[in-house]
Protein backbone atom coordinates (compact mmCIF):
# COMPACT_ATOMS: atom_id res chain seq x y z
CA UNK A 1 0.00 0.00 0.00
CA UNK A 2 1.41 3.39 -1.24
CA UNK A 3 2.22 5.84 1.99
CA UNK A 4 0.46 9.34 1.49
CA UNK A 5 3.04 12.23 1.09
CA UNK A 6 2.66 14.64 3.89
CA UNK A 7 4.70 17.56 4.07
CA UNK A 8 5.01 19.85 7.23
CA UNK A 9 5.97 23.10 7.45
CA UNK A 10 7.73 24.01 10.92
CA UNK A 11 8.65 20.47 11.33
CA UNK A 12 11.31 21.99 14.01
CA UNK A 13 9.23 23.59 15.84
CA UNK A 14 7.06 22.62 18.80
CA UNK A 15 3.38 21.57 16.86
CA UNK A 16 5.43 20.64 14.06
CA UNK A 17 7.39 17.86 15.36
CA UNK A 18 4.74 16.54 17.29
CA UNK A 19 2.55 16.13 13.79
CA UNK A 20 6.12 14.87 12.00
CA UNK A 21 5.92 12.37 14.85
CA UNK A 22 2.43 11.37 14.50
CA UNK A 23 2.26 11.01 11.30
CA UNK A 24 5.25 9.21 10.31
CA UNK A 25 4.42 5.51 10.78
CA UNK A 26 1.82 5.39 8.45
CA UNK A 27 3.49 8.31 5.89
CA UNK A 28 6.00 9.61 3.86
CA UNK A 29 6.38 12.79 5.88
CA UNK A 30 8.36 15.30 4.38
CA UNK A 31 10.01 17.84 7.17
CA UNK A 32 10.20 21.52 5.79
CA UNK A 33 11.95 23.75 8.64
CA UNK A 34 15.22 26.39 8.41
CA UNK A 35 17.51 23.89 9.29
CA UNK A 36 16.90 21.60 6.71
CA UNK A 37 16.95 24.73 3.86
CA UNK A 38 13.34 25.55 3.47
CA UNK A 39 13.16 29.26 4.12
CA UNK A 40 10.20 30.81 4.06
CA UNK A 41 11.11 34.00 3.68
CA UNK A 42 12.36 32.92 0.05
CA UNK A 43 8.73 32.41 -1.35
CA UNK A 44 9.98 32.78 -4.97
CA UNK A 45 11.21 29.29 -4.10
CA UNK A 46 8.36 27.32 -2.13
CA UNK A 47 6.35 26.24 -5.75
CA UNK A 48 9.70 24.49 -6.71
CA UNK A 49 10.56 22.97 -3.07
CA UNK A 50 6.81 21.78 -3.48
CA UNK A 51 6.92 20.36 -6.89
CA UNK A 52 9.69 18.48 -5.82
CA UNK A 53 8.51 16.45 -2.86
CA UNK A 54 4.95 16.54 -4.40
CA UNK A 55 3.00 16.09 -1.08
CA UNK A 56 -0.23 15.34 -1.16
CA UNK A 57 -1.10 16.91 1.72
CA UNK A 58 0.76 20.28 3.44
CA UNK A 59 0.34 20.61 7.11
CA UNK A 60 1.27 24.31 7.12
CA UNK A 61 2.61 25.40 10.98
CA UNK A 62 5.35 27.44 10.20
CA UNK A 63 4.52 31.13 11.22
CA UNK A 64 7.09 34.34 11.76
CA UNK A 65 7.29 34.02 15.54
CA UNK A 66 4.91 35.58 18.22
CA UNK A 67 2.88 38.68 19.05
CA UNK A 68 6.25 40.84 19.87
CA UNK A 69 8.26 39.15 17.19
CA UNK A 70 5.74 40.43 14.52
CA UNK A 71 5.24 43.80 16.30
CA UNK A 72 8.87 44.34 15.96
CA UNK A 73 9.12 43.54 11.92
CA UNK A 74 5.79 43.62 10.12
CA UNK A 75 7.17 43.09 6.81
CA UNK A 76 9.24 40.19 7.26
CA UNK A 77 6.33 38.89 8.99
CA UNK A 78 3.94 39.18 6.33
CA UNK A 79 6.55 37.94 3.99
CA UNK A 80 6.33 34.87 6.10
CA UNK A 81 3.05 34.22 7.52
CA UNK A 82 0.76 35.70 4.38
CA UNK A 83 3.22 35.67 1.28
CA UNK A 84 4.54 31.89 2.02
CA UNK A 85 1.12 30.74 2.95
CA UNK A 86 -0.47 32.17 0.01
CA UNK A 87 2.41 30.54 -2.34
CA UNK A 88 1.51 27.24 -0.52
CA UNK A 89 -2.24 27.37 -1.33
CA UNK A 90 -1.74 27.96 -4.79
CA UNK A 91 0.35 24.96 -5.24
CA UNK A 92 -2.29 23.42 -3.04
CA UNK A 93 -4.99 24.53 -5.55
CA UNK A 94 -2.91 23.45 -9.15
CA UNK A 95 -2.04 20.01 -7.61
CA UNK A 96 -5.35 19.23 -6.28
CA UNK A 97 -3.13 19.14 -2.93
CA UNK A 98 -4.54 19.13 0.59
CA UNK A 99 -4.31 21.93 2.94
CA UNK A 100 -4.15 21.86 7.25
CA UNK A 101 -3.40 26.17 8.20
CA UNK A 102 -2.82 26.61 11.83
CA UNK A 103 -4.42 29.63 12.25
CA UNK A 104 -4.91 31.57 15.41
CA UNK A 105 -7.34 33.01 18.24
CA UNK A 106 -5.95 36.23 17.60
CA UNK A 107 -7.44 36.68 14.77
CA UNK A 108 -10.44 38.32 17.25
CA UNK A 109 -10.17 41.13 19.12
CA UNK A 110 -10.49 39.85 22.43
CA UNK A 111 -13.31 42.23 23.57
CA UNK A 112 -15.87 39.78 24.51
CA UNK A 113 -14.46 36.21 24.24
CA UNK A 114 -16.61 32.88 23.22
CA UNK A 115 -16.00 32.95 19.51
CA UNK A 116 -17.23 30.91 17.78
CA UNK A 117 -16.39 30.57 13.70
CA UNK A 118 -19.42 32.91 13.04
CA UNK A 119 -17.77 35.58 14.84
CA UNK A 120 -16.51 38.65 12.08
CA UNK A 121 -12.52 38.79 13.23
CA UNK A 122 -10.74 41.82 13.60
CA UNK A 123 -7.63 41.85 14.10
CA UNK A 124 -5.88 44.17 16.61
CA UNK A 125 -1.96 42.75 16.15
CA UNK A 126 -0.11 42.30 13.75
CA UNK A 127 0.86 38.37 14.25
CA UNK A 128 -3.39 38.58 14.49
CA UNK A 129 -3.32 40.60 11.18
CA UNK A 130 -1.46 37.69 9.30
CA UNK A 131 -3.03 35.25 10.31
CA UNK A 132 -6.14 36.58 9.01
CA UNK A 133 -4.62 37.52 5.64
CA UNK A 134 -3.36 33.79 5.24
CA UNK A 135 -6.82 32.73 5.81
CA UNK A 136 -8.14 34.82 3.26
CA UNK A 137 -5.29 33.86 0.78
CA UNK A 138 -6.64 30.06 1.28
CA UNK A 139 -10.21 31.14 0.97
CA UNK A 140 -9.31 32.95 -2.30
CA UNK A 141 -7.54 30.07 -3.98
CA UNK A 142 -8.27 26.66 -2.86
CA UNK A 143 -11.17 26.77 -0.07
CA UNK A 144 -12.77 23.23 -1.33
CA UNK A 145 -9.36 21.60 -0.21
CA UNK A 146 -8.10 23.54 2.85
CA UNK A 147 -8.75 23.23 6.34
CA UNK A 148 -8.27 26.58 7.98
CA UNK A 149 -7.49 25.63 12.15
CA UNK A 150 -8.01 28.26 14.90
CA UNK A 151 -6.32 27.23 17.82
CA UNK A 152 -5.66 28.77 21.48
CA UNK A 153 -3.10 28.70 24.28
CA UNK A 154 -1.47 25.32 23.34
CA UNK A 155 0.39 23.42 25.92
CA UNK A 156 2.29 20.38 26.67
CA UNK A 157 5.70 19.43 26.86
CA UNK A 158 8.14 18.79 23.91
CA UNK A 159 11.84 18.40 23.24
CA UNK A 160 11.60 21.58 21.20
CA UNK A 161 9.26 23.70 23.62
CA UNK A 162 11.87 23.68 26.46
CA UNK A 163 11.75 27.25 27.26
CA UNK A 164 7.41 27.65 26.65
CA UNK A 165 5.84 29.00 29.66
CA UNK A 166 4.08 26.36 30.98
CA UNK A 167 7.16 24.34 31.22
CA UNK A 168 9.17 27.62 32.62
CA UNK A 169 6.07 27.77 34.86
CA UNK A 170 6.14 23.89 36.28
CA UNK A 171 10.02 24.21 36.75
CA UNK A 172 9.42 27.23 38.87
CA UNK A 173 6.60 25.73 40.95
CA UNK A 174 8.65 22.84 41.19
CA UNK A 175 11.96 24.52 42.94
CA UNK A 176 9.50 26.23 44.87
CA UNK A 177 10.03 29.03 42.97
CA UNK A 178 6.95 32.00 42.61
CA UNK A 179 5.04 32.68 39.29
CA UNK A 180 3.28 35.70 38.05
CA UNK A 181 0.85 35.32 35.65
CA UNK A 182 -1.96 37.49 34.06
CA UNK A 183 -4.83 37.83 35.84
CA UNK A 184 -7.11 39.24 33.32
CA UNK A 185 -5.99 37.55 30.15
CA UNK A 186 -7.99 34.87 28.70
CA UNK A 187 -7.68 32.15 26.45
CA UNK A 188 -9.00 28.46 26.03
CA UNK A 189 -5.85 26.11 27.15
CA UNK A 190 -5.61 23.56 24.39
CA UNK A 191 -3.49 20.25 25.12
CA UNK A 192 -1.26 19.35 21.93
CA UNK A 193 -2.07 15.93 22.40
CA UNK A 194 -5.84 16.66 21.32
CA UNK A 195 -4.64 19.34 18.64
CA UNK A 196 -2.18 16.91 16.99
CA UNK A 197 -4.97 14.20 17.00
CA UNK A 198 -7.65 16.51 15.74
CA UNK A 199 -5.30 17.16 12.69
CA UNK A 200 -4.43 13.51 12.61
CA UNK A 201 -8.83 12.74 12.10
CA UNK A 202 -9.15 16.35 9.64
CA UNK A 203 -6.63 15.12 7.33
CA UNK A 204 -8.16 11.26 7.33
CA UNK A 205 -11.59 13.20 6.55
CA UNK A 206 -10.50 15.39 3.97
CA UNK A 207 -12.45 18.15 6.57
CA UNK A 208 -12.30 21.64 4.60
CA UNK A 209 -13.36 25.00 5.77
CA UNK A 210 -12.33 27.26 9.17
CA UNK A 211 -13.12 25.61 12.50
CA UNK A 212 -11.98 25.80 16.08
CA UNK A 213 -10.13 23.47 17.85
CA UNK A 214 -9.78 24.69 21.47
CA UNK A 215 -9.53 23.74 24.91
CA UNK A 216 -13.18 23.50 26.64
CA UNK A 217 -11.93 26.06 29.75
CA UNK A 218 -11.96 30.40 29.31
CA UNK A 219 -9.26 30.50 31.67
CA UNK A 220 -6.64 33.61 32.32
CA UNK A 221 -3.02 32.64 32.95
CA UNK A 222 -2.93 33.23 36.22
CA UNK A 223 -5.62 30.24 36.45
CA UNK A 224 -3.77 28.31 34.25
CA UNK A 225 -0.99 28.59 36.82
CA UNK A 226 -2.74 27.98 40.12
CA UNK A 227 -4.30 24.83 38.08
CA UNK A 228 -0.45 23.57 37.67
CA UNK A 229 0.74 24.27 41.35
CA UNK A 230 -2.63 22.46 42.71
CA UNK A 231 -1.59 19.57 39.94
CA UNK A 232 2.29 19.54 41.53
CA UNK A 233 1.22 20.37 45.12
CA UNK A 234 2.97 23.62 45.29
CA UNK A 235 2.25 26.30 48.06
CA UNK A 236 -0.72 28.26 47.00
CA UNK A 237 0.97 31.77 47.52
CA UNK A 238 3.68 30.70 45.07
CA UNK A 239 0.93 31.89 42.04
CA UNK A 240 1.00 35.32 41.82
CA UNK A 241 -1.54 37.63 39.89
CA UNK A 242 0.75 40.15 37.67
CA UNK A 243 -1.35 42.92 35.70
CA UNK A 244 -0.77 43.13 31.80
CA UNK A 245 2.46 44.71 30.98
CA UNK A 246 1.96 48.37 29.52
CA UNK A 247 5.18 48.76 28.45
CA UNK A 248 4.95 45.97 25.35
CA UNK A 249 4.98 46.84 22.20
CA UNK A 250 2.16 45.08 20.90
CA UNK A 251 -1.45 44.89 21.35
CA UNK A 252 -2.89 41.57 23.96
CA UNK A 253 -6.22 41.07 23.44
CA UNK A 254 -8.33 41.00 26.79
CA UNK A 255 -10.34 37.69 25.94
CA UNK A 256 -9.74 35.68 22.85
CA UNK A 257 -11.30 32.46 24.08
CA UNK A 258 -12.92 30.09 21.77
CA UNK A 259 -15.91 27.91 21.59
CA UNK A 260 -15.53 24.52 19.35
CA UNK A 261 -18.52 24.24 17.17
CA UNK A 262 -18.53 21.46 14.21
CA UNK A 263 -15.07 20.32 14.30
CA UNK A 264 -16.61 18.10 17.02
CA UNK A 265 -18.30 16.18 14.60
CA UNK A 266 -15.21 14.83 13.14
CA UNK A 267 -12.81 14.70 16.23
CA UNK A 268 -12.78 13.72 19.41
CA UNK A 269 -14.06 16.31 22.68
CA UNK A 270 -10.63 18.44 24.08
CA UNK A 271 -9.95 17.56 27.34
CA UNK A 272 -10.04 19.88 29.91
CA UNK A 273 -7.01 21.08 31.66
CA UNK A 274 -7.36 18.80 34.73
CA UNK A 275 -7.59 15.33 32.63
CA UNK A 276 -4.53 16.45 30.13
CA UNK A 277 -1.86 17.43 32.61
CA UNK A 278 -1.19 13.80 33.70
CA UNK A 279 -0.70 13.43 29.73
CA UNK A 280 1.57 16.42 28.76
CA UNK A 281 5.16 14.92 30.20
CA UNK A 282 6.11 17.55 32.60
CA UNK A 283 9.18 16.28 34.34
CA UNK A 284 13.29 17.33 34.97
Amino acid sequence: MTRERVAITGSAGYIGSLLCEAFAPHAEVFRLSRAAGYELSRVERIAGWLDELAPEVILHCANYGNLQACAASPEASSVVNVEATRAIAEYARQRQAYLVFLSSDYVFDGERGSYTELDAPEPRNQFGRTKLEAERAIAELCPERALVLRTSGVYGRSASKPCAWDTWAIRRLSAGLSVDAFSEIYNTPTFIGDLVEGIEACVARRVAGVFHLAGPERMSRLEFARELGKWLGAPPELVRAAPQRAHENFFRPRDVSLVNGPILTWVGAPRPLARALPLCGYGP
